[in-house]
């Protein structure tokens, strides 16, 4: 999505999938797209633009013409090759609903039509459009113009992409609290507050001696911007839910060379997707996939195997490890898989120290799995309580279940519900930049708490509230730039 596109001209994408199927959905809109589009399509039951009109948001059936009707009044279904241009074609027969703005999608007059799903029907009515005045939308380019129009708020707009890829429950429920706008009604009730000491602020500057605003006093100040800040606090600790919600649960499986990862892996999606073989190494970068347990999604990934760098390891071995040590920072669940003949489990933590990458404070619950337990006739002398051994042996047909499969997966979704808190009446945030833009916004709170302390001027304590105004508001789209724009609509299908 390019946000410095204009969006005056019409835009026309199909949004339905492609492929063959029964219906197509062609979505036009833009300024003058009624007119256009009123010209290649036949509606019987409306004569002129003024009987359009009156049947707005009505399904009215018509015919998709390959040239605009008051350019070639002779109609014919047949071919011509001698001069197709001279000749009106019906390229299908379908259904069409036209929408006045502002009550539209984008806001816009716009509106779609229905054709059959067939490939070569679907592509010869956008060459129509696109021929005699649309230009071929970009993918998210219908809800970027309802941003742009106000139509909706930027936090909608994640929702609303978020909402044409969910797979479970738990991201429908993350994309719809998006969509509602309840997290946009919490930020703008935030920064209504902030409006009201920015006035204070800015009156005493304006007026120090007025009694009108020396009453309120810098207590009250205080105690506002305490109130806020505790809030954005609040909001701020919903994040790791709110992306389990929206992204699903991660789990990295993590190990020694051939310690059973990629096994595990092809065990838990039903698949082939990790190369499993008894030559170490096979897995250098990570893999990852999505497994549905119990209808809720989860993201495991296939990491490279943990050796020490004084091991004689290559510089791609050595980068796959530091990868590995990268997502453990951010993964909900580590797996770690110890074989069950090894003498010793290994720890994750000195692989951190030997490669320098710093160990942050990750909430990470961790899982000894002690794997290829079936190789051994008793668990190990080290094994705990809570491990689980798992048995995957590579003969097991695919589909049946493996010893300490169902453990796992119990183990996984009581992981999951417990960070997944009941947040259907809760305010939260699901995405890093909300997440980016509350943190900034306290850290200028904060600043803003020292200057009163230290009683700083009015002037300097406007600023900091000012900024953490526009920080918050970059979340709901009040304050934006182009690059964030460009990462919100980039991931949008066509016609959305």
């Amino acid at each position: 999505m390019n946000p410095s596109l204009e969006t005056q001209t019409p835009v026309v994408a199909l949004a339905s999938p492609p492929g063959v199927s029964a219906l197509a959905v062609i979505r036009l809109s833009g300024k003058g797209s009624h007119e256009l589009a009123f010209d290649l399509l036949r509606i019987k039951s409306c004569a002129s633009l003024e009987d359009l009109t009156k049947r707005y948001t009505k399904l009215l059936r018509c015919e998709v013409l390959s040239t605009p009707q008051q350019l070639t009044p002779k109609t014919s279904l047949q071919t011509s090759s001698q001069d197709r241009s001279q000749v009106v074609e019906v390229i299908d027969d379908g259904m069409c609903v036209f929408f006045k703005s502002p009550c539209s999608y984008t806001a816009e007059d716009s509106l779609e039509v229905y054709v059959h799903g067939g490939p070569y029907v679907v592509s010869r009515c956008l060459e129509v459009f696109t021929a005699h005045g649309f230009r071929a939308a970009l993918p998210g380019e219908f809800t970027y113009r309802a941003f742009v129009h106000g139509k909706i708020d930027l936090t909608a707009a994640e929702g609303i992409q978020a909402l044409t890829g969910a797979y479970c429950e738990h991201e429908w429920q993350a994309a719809s609290y998006l969509v509602s706008g309840k997290l946009a009604e919490h930020i703008k009730a935030l920064r209504t507050q902030m409006v009201k000491a920015r006035a204070w602020l800015e009156a005493s500057m304006d007026f120090p001696e007025e009694d009108d605003t020396s009453h309120i006093g810098i207590k009250e100040l205080s105690q506002s911007v305490a109130h806020i800040k505790q809030s954005l606090i609040n909001l701020s600790s919903t994040f790791r839910s709110g992306q389990v919600a929206s992204e699903g649960f991660k789990v990295v499986l993590c190990g020694r060379a051939n310690a059973g990862k990629s096994t595990l892996l092809n065990v838990l999606s039903q698949s082939d997707r990790s190369i499993v073989t008894d030559i170490e190494g096979t897995t250098r970068d990570y893999l990852d996939c999505v497994v549905m347990i119990s209808g809720r999604k989860f993201r495991f990934f296939d990491t490279a195997g943990l050796r020490m760098p004084d091991q004689n390891i290559g510089l791609v071995e050595r980068r796959g490890i530091e990868k590995t040590l990268e997502l453990i920072q951010t993964a909900d669940v580590v797996c770690l898989l110890v074989p069950a003949q090894d003498a010793s489990p290994i720890s994750i933590e000195p692989f951190f120290e030997a490669y320098g990458v710093s160990l942050t404070k990750n909430k990470a619950k961790q899982i000894r799995i002690i794997s290829q337990s079936d190789k051994t006739s008793s668990l190990p002398h080290w094994h705990k309580k809570d491990d689980i051994a798992l048995a995957c042996p590579p003969s097991t047909p695919r589909g049946e279940k493996r010893v300490g499969e169902s453990v796992l997966k119990k183990k996984l979704l009581a992981l999951m519900d417990k960070t997944m808190h009941d947040i259907t009446d809760t305010i939260y945030i699901t995405k890093p930049r909300h997440l980016a833009a509350c943190q900034l916004a306290i850290r200028a709170l904060d600043m803003l708490e020292a200057k009163i302390t230290e009683r700083a001027y009015e002037e300097i304590l406007a600023e900091d509230l000012k900024s953490a105004f526009m920080h918050l508001g970059s979340i709901i789209g009040e304050v934006s730039s182009d690059d964030i724009l460009d990462v919100i609509f980039k991931d949008f299908c066509l016609g959305k």
